[in-house]
């Protein structure tokens, strides 16, 4: 019990669509009271009209009710359910009031059609009278939204409403039909409602579908009901006067039905499980070839809701996918449906999808459809997404590693392979002084080569400590960087200040540690510099900038020497990080300068 008052409170509509079914059940009621007091009349007083007919007659106004009850329920803040139940309602209990009276029960009088003795039935005559002209003449203006499309519309809307009140005056007044009041009342109705009509025309000629064929279907019916009630009092034009009165119902039922009358949709619902199992098939096939993943994906987006075309933006608002009719530059009607799609607080992109009736949009069923399958659709881009970062990760993996090993075989190359090449020529002029009993010259070639021995080790363990710096897992980042530059530059003088830095992830750590190493290397070999001066800090968009400074000769940055290293690796290890390697030089020295941002830090 509590969950249902629960039920209650959270929907707003609860007091109408409870007066709704209330409404109903009276109808109802009336109806089956009006249909056994019309077979009792038949069956004691004898037949004023076939049993069938009579029936069909009493029940007319269950009918409207029944059309009118579905729309307010399912639309209560729309008139039109409202106007067809009311005027249902009022002309249901006329007709069974009507059938009371000519069965007996309402006395003799009211059998003999003394209206006195029937005052409540004048009464129900002359209201629903006047609501049936009032809604037959001003339907047009109200459907399908409930309103009229502007303000001109309710100057006919009042002339009919005043026209139906003087037409029901004059049937109470009991005046012949060809009195002033008589002719005065048709043509102030006729005026308001052909108004009416020749504007709803326009409006229908206007009017794209599935507007128009609702538009149509009602315009119709009206018509006919219209037509064949002047068609005089025979038994078959009661039975055409009888049966017209069922095509208003008949025509709203094929404007929900066949084209979804204020988006109500009856059509079958599709099975959320199977698009989000064929959603996951597409997933689990594709290699997302240009885009196929994604369009596979809105296809079955499309087919959830019967669609006409869908899209999907990236975070950027730059279209990456389109399915069905939709292209990229289209513009969507206010009425499409769109999601911003997201994996938590990331932002993802927007799946945007075009109805089927641009002027009726989607059901309130299709757009928790959508909404549904948006979270699906989302989290396809995220993997989709994730498989690209991965594909570009191993490609610069692999990059990296071809660099490495180019960077290496310079090493050895330019390094390592002079040294040894010395060493095997020292030794042969050791060997040479051996034989020439040559002590002072053979001392001389072993003081070189044991010096060039020692820088041999120390390149060695340089190469090996830059293929992985133990350094930084044993000292720490700073510590590392002051040492590694020490140890480089052997007995060059060096100056190293690493100020306040922000959290570095250890990629960063190792390829700054290298990109340091690298310039020293550079300054030691090549700048004939007597002193360097390395700087480590974090600027206030705690970026990590390095400044590696020589005094030697300088370069132009523009023809860097072809031997060592490179500028070129350097600036591609800065890349690897989405940062920048600036060098400025002059006859005042050199000073290499690395950048990495902050969003790389973090990332």
């Amino acid at each position: 019990m509590a969950f249902r008052a629960r039920g209650l409170q959270t929907d707003p509509m609860w007091v109408p669509r409870a007066a709704v079914g209330a409404v109903a059940v009276l109808v109802g009621v009336a109806g089956l009271a009006g249909a056994a007091a019309e077979g009792f009349a038949a069956a004691a007083y004898g037949v004023r009209l076939p049993l069938t007919l009579a029936l069909a007659g009493t029940l007319v106004g269950v009918g409207w009710s029944v059309a009118g009850a579905l729309l307010a329920w399912l639309r209560p803040a729309n008139a039109i359910g409202w106007l067809l139940l009311v005027v249902g309602t009022m002309t249901q209990l006329s007709l069974t009031e009507e059938a009371f009276a000519a069965a007996g029960w309402l006395g003799p009088a009211a059998a003999a059609g003394d209206w006195t003795a029937r005052a409540p039935g004048l009464v129900l005559t002359l209201v629903g009278g006047w609501s049936i002209m009032a809604m037959l003449g001003t339907l047009p203006a109200f459907f399908p939204t409930g309103r009229p499309p502007g303000r001109t519309w309710w100057w006919p809307v009042g002339v009919v409403a005043l026209g139906a009140v003087l037409i029901q005056l004059h049937w109470l007044a009991g005046q012949p039909s060809d009195d002033p009041l008589g002719a005065v009342s048709f043509v102030v109705y006729l005026a308001g409602a052909a108004t009416i009509w020749v504007l709803a025309t326009i409006r229908l000629a206007r009017s794209a579908g599935p507007r128009r064929q609702q538009l149509a279907w009602l315009l119709g019916s009206v018509i006919l009901i219209i037509v064949v009630n002047l068609l005089g009092d025979s038994l078959v034009a009661q039975v055409a006067q009888i049966t017209s009165l069922y095509l208003l119902p008949a025509a709203i039922a094929i404007a929900v039905l066949r084209y979804r009358l204020l988006g109500i949709d009856a059509s079958p619902r599709a099975d959320p499980v199977r698009i989000v199992t064929e959603i996951g098939t597409h997933v689990g096939a594709s290699a997302d070839t240009e885009g196929e993943l994604l369009t596979a994906v809105l296809a079955a987006v499309r087919r959830s809701v019967a669609a006409p075309g869908a899209r999907i933006r990236d975070a950027s608002r730059s279209v990456i996918a389109c399915s069905g009719d939709l292209q990229p530059d289209a513009e969507l009607p206010p009425t499409a449906f769109s999601a911003a799609l997201a994996v938590g607080d990331l932002p993802l992109g927007v799946l945007e999808v075009a109805p089927k009736w641009p002027e009726e949009g989607f059901a309130r069923r299709e757009e928790r459809m959508l909404a549904a399958l948006a979270a699906q659709v989302a989290a396809v881009l995220h993997a989709r997404s994730l498989a690209e970062q991965l594909e570009a990760q191993r490609d610069a993996a692999m990059d990296a590693r071809t660099r490495e090993r180019e960077r290496l075989r310079h090493e050895l190359h330019d390094g390592l392979g002079p040294a040894l090449t010395g060493m095997g020529l020292g030794l042969a002029g050791l060997e040479d002084a051996i034989r020439a009993s040559s002590a002072t010259t053979a001392l001389q070639i072993t003081g070189v080569l044991r010096a060039e021995v020692a820088r041999t080790v120390s390149e060695v363990r340089r190469i090996l400590d830059d293929l992985q710096p133990t350094a930084l897992e044993e000292r720490g980042f700073a510590e590392a960087i002051r040492r590694g530059a020490v140890s480089v530059a052997a007995a060059l003088p060096v100056s190293v200040e690493v100020g306040p830095l922000p959290a570095l992830p250890p990629r960063v750590e190792q390829t700054a540690y290298r990109v340091v190493a690298e310039a020293v290397t550079n300054a030691v070999r090549h700048a004939g510099a007597t002193r360097l001066d390395v700087c480590v800090r974090g600027d206030e968009g705690d970026n990590l900038v390095i400044d590696v400074r020589d005094d030697g000769a300088g370069f132009d940055p523009s023809r860097p020497p072809r031997d060592g290293i490179g500028l070129a690796s350097m600036r591609a290890r800065a890349r690897e990080l989405g940062g920048e390697l600036a060098i400025s030089s002059s006859d005042a020295g050199t000073t290499v300068t690395l950048r990495v941002p902050a969003a790389v830090l973090i990332a």
